[in-house]
């Protein structure tokens, strides 16, 4: 009785040379893609961009307003 063996051959080197390029052109594509997307003006202050950050900070609530109640205090 003999045993099923599979045979593995080794990939050509033209399949491994071109999957290779393909890897890289994918890979650079992807870098690409990634930069014409992002925003880099999130990351830096000057003048300009200021009011965006002025967004991100929360307004703290006006001390002439009555104090609104927590929780607890319902």
């Amino acid at each position: 009785m003999m045993k099923d063996k599979s045979i593995r051959q080794p990939w050509p080197r033209s399949a491994k040379i071109t999957v290779w390029v393909l890897g890289i052109l994918l890979a650079g594509f992807v870098v690409l893609y990634w930069d014409a997307t992002t925003d880099y003006d999130d990351g830096f202050i000057d003048d300009t961009n200021i009011h965006r950050l002025n967004r991100l900070v929360p307004e703290l609530p006006d001390s002439k307003q009555a104090p609104t109640k927590t929780v607890r205090e319902l």
